[in-house]
């Protein structure tokens, strides 16, 4: 029944990829290609924490100001396939990626500790600790087509399979060089382990698009994606709340000699989700509900050499 009272609930995890590629055409109708990507992740908690799964520390509630970044790397392989000038087919694998993200974790315990009451009202509240975020990302396979029916008119589609239950089926979170004498005593270590239970399922995602070439430089885009939310009921927080099932786009590109122009904006309709019996320890998140929406715009530029 502890409460910090009214917080804000920030969470990032931001993922950039660099990568290196090389692609062979081995005849009029097959390619083949592959890359390597380096990958830097970067994570944030700002809110109240509540331990899941640490033997001592289960439902043990305290504010955590948690940041790590760390690097990664993964690889993709491809084939493209045109029977016929107008149409072309393409397969391609992404291997999924693993990062042990490093950094520090501080916070505050003194709501807790005062409702346990007895000897922890007095017990020292605040900590520090070193971090570490163990992020699996998933690996990915997509198959889709392009068809050209007409010189202004092109149409492509695209199934993906998301592999998420294997890389969100749990969060490992490693507290070391604990600075607080009184919590290291409780727990007989300067150091703890955690588990956020996530058990995120597979996704398959389905995507439409259309070009039309309004010009030879203008290009006019349209799209539509849908995707079943891959978070369980159970596991739902408003920190993990990927749940939009349906997306829209629309956009143009414009060339000019060498050089190219795109501009893009993408809404994933708002969703819903709501949770009856939460998975989580302390029931914070029992009998509530996330709802989300979400814009994007997109600019790109680029020259030909």
């Amino acid at each position: 029944m502890t409460s910090y009272g009214l917080q804000k609930h920030r969470s990032e995890i931001l993922v950039l990829r660099s990568g290196l590629g090389v692609g062979m055409q081995l005849n009029e109708k097959l390619s083949i290609g592959g890359g390597l990507g380096l990958i830097y992740n970067e994570n944030r908690l700002d809110a109240p924490y509540i331990f899941q799964t640490q033997p001592t520390l289960k439902g043990f509630k305290t504010l955590l100001d948690l940041e790590t970044s760390g690097f990664g790397w993964n690889g993709n392989l491809g084939i493209l396939f045109r029977p016929i000038t107008n149409l072309q087919f393409g397969v391609i694998y992404k291997s999924g990626t693993t990062v042990h993200s490093k950094g520090d974790a501080s916070g505050n315990a003194q709501a807790q500790l005062t409702s346990l009451g007895g000897g922890f009202a007095g017990a020292r509240p605040d900590f520090h600790y070193d971090a570490e975020v163990v992020n699996h990302f998933p690996q990915i396979v997509a198959a889709g087509l392009s068809w050209q029916p007409h010189a202004r008119w092109r149409f492509s589609g695209q199934v993906d399979w998301v592999n998420w239950s294997d890389a969100f089926d749990r969060l490992p979170v490693k507290l070391s060089n604990g600075n607080n004498a009184d919590f290291n005593a409780l727990l007989g270590s300067d150091s703890a382990k955690d588990y956020v239970p996530l058990s995120w399922r597979d996704q398959i995602v389905y995507r439409v698009g259309a070009e039309f070439a309004v010009t030879e430089k203008f290009r006019l885009r349209g799209g539509y994606s849908y995707a079943k939310s891959p978070v369980p009921d159970k596991t739902l927080t408003p920190l993990t709340a990927v749940i939009t099932e349906h997306t829209v786009t629309t956009g143009f590109g414009y060339e000019q000699g060498r050089y190219k122009f795109d501009l893009a904006y993408q809404w994933d309709l708002p969703a819903e989700q709501r949770v009856g019996n939460s998975g989580l320890r302390a029931g914070e998140y029992s009998n509530s509900a996330t709802k989300i929406g979400i814009h994007w715009v997109g600019i790109t530029t680029g020259v030909r050499f």
